[in-house]
């Protein structure tokens, strides 16, 4: 069957429930899916809107009382990170929703505390690398200036990032900073060195198709990938002291999914999943949905609620597959020692 014929069939139905969540505390959930392709997202703003309209649609119809829709896969990305939907909300909706972004900086912010305790590093002596500064990476180097030793930022976008330096410049404390400046041509040949000098990396960039295709090259790194779709190759090579992370996941207790279609395994859920939880969890007592860009203030909080609850990091993964702390401690404690 020709391929634009069967996205043509598939786009008759707009949207459908692939997933049923329950949770310990008595939530329950569901994951709606749709057939449309990334060109198709991508390319046709008024038809992707279109597809926005009839989904929400859907949802009010399928469910009942206040619900929490958290934005996954690249619809964050292709609705201004939410913002295109407010037109579809009513006065005092019952739709909530939210583009996950908080979650997802918690899950970093975590993720990254988790593998500096494994080596007893403390924070303020770790140096980190953060790829991609735009509404994503941009946070992530907020949450993470003043709080480290070095703190790297890599763009494409040389103005872009200037400005970003200069106004993490402005707050105090200080960490200090180095940019790089890099283009689709000689990305490899530019991150792959500067990788080495940190002892790890956050990739945040929005693109279509890996921005390293070659694992081969990766050597002596540690990168928690949360770039959608991913950015680099996954894997595990102690020879190489080289390990791809998946970035954004969360762990909460007793959760439980009946299909496994990549939004994470056993307790391990994404950051969209997650930050609909919580906000459910919460009932808008505390927390704030994120549409547009996170809102620090909003995120500490966030960040608060979930150790309060009993929230924290997911699972160390690399595709599917867990990758043990003690494996991760060898390479950062190897990566140490080539500091000093």
């Amino acid at each position: 069957m020709p391929e634009n014929f069967l996205f043509h069939l598939l786009s008759l139905c707009p949207a459908y429930v692939v997933a049923r969540v329950k949770t310990k505390e008595g939530l329950e959930g569901i994951f709606v899916s749709t057939s449309l392709s990334p060109k198709e997202l991508f390319g046709q703003r008024r038809r992707m809107l279109n597809h926005v309209a009839r989904i929400l649609s859907f949802i009010r119809k399928i469910t009942s009382g206040r619900v929490y829709v958290g934005l996954a896969a690249w619809w964050p990305m292709v609705t201004d990170n939410g913002l295109a939907l407010k037109r579809f909300l009513r006065e005092d909706d019952r739709l909530v929703i939210t583009n996950g972004h908080t979650s997802t900086l918690a899950s970093i912010v975590l993720s990254v505390e988790k593998l500096c305790r494994l080596v007893k590093l403390p924070t303020k002596e770790l140096k980190l690398l953060v790829i991609g500064v735009g509404k994503m990476g941009g946070v992530v180097a907020e949450a993470f200036y003043g709080k480290v030793s070095l703190l790297g930022l890599v763009d494409q976008n040389p103005i872009r990032l200037e400005r970003f330096e200069a106004r993490l410049k402005e707050k105090i404390p200080a960490s200090m900073t180095e940019k790089l400046v890099v283009s689709e041509t000689d990305f490899s040949s530019r991150v792959v060195p500067a990788l080495a000098k940190y002892h790890m990396a956050v990739c945040t960039t929005s693109n279509i198709g890996y921005v390293i295709r070659n694992s081969e090259i990766l050597k002596d790194c540690i990168i928690l990938d949360d770039a959608r779709p991913e950015a680099f190759p996954r894997i595990v090579n102690t020879d190489r002291n080289v390990a791809v992370l998946e970035g954004g996941l969360i762990r909460i207790k007793g959760i439980k999914m009946d299909a496994d279609f990549g939004f994470g395994r056993e307790e391990n859920v994404f950051g969209c999943l997650a930050e609909a939880f919580i906000l459910n969890l919460d009932r808008l007592q505390t927390l704030k949905p994120t549409l547009g860009e996170v809102d620090l203030d909003n995120f500490w909080k966030f960040l608060e609620f979930c150790r309060t609850h009993g929230i924290g990091e997911g699972e160390f993964k690399s595709g599917h597959s867990k990758v043990e702390e003690a494996t991760l401690k060898k390479m950062l404690e190897a990566k140490m020692s080539s500091f000093s």
